[in-house]
């Protein structure tokens, strides 16, 4: 991040300083306990924390400014800490951070790229960047940076040098994916899928299409919407009967009439992947489309991340990145943690697929426990939230899926009972009793749930409990 001056900063987010003098501030935060010396911390009144009753923690590991939205706690604060740091107080430090973000963002030359979608985002976003990184300075979201904090956040850390930008946008609520857009106003948006994530707050489909077409609000007729194409939502029709627009469609699938079409999928014994990928090689005006075909090979599994990477492939030819440069990126990427790492101790192989789950995850991560080599295919499956009234039935889909994927089934939660309740727990400590003497040589072992089920637990203790025996 370049410097800013707090006068500088105030004049951005329209807040008055009411403490401190003008100082120069190096960097931005919302945690405490990622403060620093010159940065400045963003009180924010959140679900589970409010933000202005750390600021005297921020100040101790050396803030020299903050922007808070409560006068009064701000002010006393600053007065027990004995501080010196300038306040600056505005309407709402939410806003502020996103103001400020976007201010940012607007004075750097920067290639910029928006990635939604209702699963494979991360995964996606992870492989633009590398596909990105071998031609230009690349900056992205670090982790779950992907909300209306996370983004703003993000852009304050970029560099001014910084030359292309590869932003996540997550959302659990109509407007959240509008406020990230006109923040960031990509030059490309990336939609991934319209699953059933995030049912239970939206209600359906439809409303999740929409919900995500938000990403395409600031889009205009030099800008283009890269789609992995679908019959119902993600085609080039639906798209202009529903949103309207003139920004440029570009789709992504295994139909022929594709404008990047996928062929050719396999998956090794050990989850790598390899696809034929066909599509326009250049997209240059005045140059016309030139028809290139090349084989990819990922170092990661799912047959389902061909279409992601290739999603990542039209972005980055869109940016002036060959098909060989992109390919090159591909094969050297390494995803986020907890998605799809493959891990292994001793003769027993780990699918840590515990940072979420959806319907579609659950299914593209089980058909990957089919085709990998092993002795015994194992499932270990539990709750996906946010479904809404559906979330009975589609967990006994998922169920049906898994009965025919996997030699072994264990389900945990409250929900995961209607996957299956032949061998269900209701905690991670009843399966690791249960499971203590099960596990052996030439397993192959998927976890997988949502967040919140930390199952996590459940990885550690097969590759360091049961490896270590």
């Amino acid at each position: 991040m370049r410097p800013f001056t707090t006068y500088e900063i105030a004049n951005i987010v329209k807040g008055k300083v009411i403490a401190g003098e003008d100082v120069t501030v190096t960097g931005v935060c919302q945690d405490s306990r990622l403060a620093t010396e010159g940065s400045l911390f963003v009180a924010i009144d959140g679900d589970a924390f409010d933000g202005h009753d750390f600021i005297g923690s921020a100040m101790e590991k050396g803030c020299v400014a903050v922007i808070a939205d409560n006068d009064k706690k701000a002010a006393t604060a600053l007065s027990e800490a004995k501080g010196k740091v300038c306040l600056i107080i505005v309407e709402s430090s939410e806003k502020a951070l996103q103001d400020l973000a976007s201010s940012y963002i607007r004075s750097l030359e920067l290639k910029k790229v928006a990635v939604t979608g209702s699963t494979g985002k991360t995964t996606t976003r992870d492989m633009l960047y590398h596909v990105l990184k071998g031609k230009y300075k690349t900056g992205k979201n670090e982790g779950n940076f992907n909300s209306t904090v996370g983004v703003p956040l993000t852009i304050m850390t970029f560099d001014d040098d910084m030359e292309a930008a590869v932003i996540e946008m997550g959302m659990d609520k109509p407007g959240e994916i509008s406020i990230m857009t006109n923040i960031v106003e990509p030059d490309i948006a990336v939609i991934t899928n319209v699953g059933v994530s995030h049912m239970e707050r939206l209600g359906s489909r439809e409303a999740i299409f929409r919900a995500k077409m938000e990403i395409t609000e600031t889009l205009d007729d030099t800008n283009t919407l890269i789609v992995a194409r679908d019959d119902m939502f993600l085609n080039k029709e639906n798209i202009r009967e529903k949103i309207g627009g003139n920004f440029n469609i570009i789709t992504v699938g295994e139909d022929k009439d594709c404008d990047f079409v996928v062929s050719e999928i396999n998956m090794s014994g050990d989850g790598r992947v390899s696809f034929n990928l066909t599509g326009p090689s250049r997209f240059e005006a005045g140059e016309g489309r030139y028809i290139e075909s090349l084989a990819f090979h990922l170092p990661i599994p799912g047959k389902h991340n061909a279409i992601n990477g290739s999603l990542a492939v039209a972005a980055g030819i869109m940016m002036g990145v060959s098909m060989k440069e992109a390919a090159e990126g591909l094969e050297k990427m390494i995803l986020t943690g907890k998605r799809l790492s493959i891990e292994r101790n001793g003769g027993i192989t780990v699918i840590d697929d515990t940072y979420n789950a959806s319907p579609d995850s659950m299914k593209a991560a089980l058909d990957i426990l089919s085709n990998m080599d092993g002795k015994r295919k194992i499932a270990v499956l539990g709750d996906m939230y946010e479904l809404g009234d559906e979330e009975e039935k589609l967990h006994r889909q998922v169920g049906q899926i898994a009965s025919e994927k996997a030699d072994i089934l264990f389900t945990l939660g409250e929900l995961g009972k209607f996957i299956s309740c032949e061998n269900h727990f209701n905690t991670v400590e009843e399966f690791k009793e249960a499971t203590k003497d099960f596990f052996k040589d030439g397993d192959v072992v998927l976890v997988k749930a949502s967040r919140g089920m930390a199952l996590e637990r459940i990885t550690e203790y097969i590759l360091n409990e049961i490896g270590e025996r």
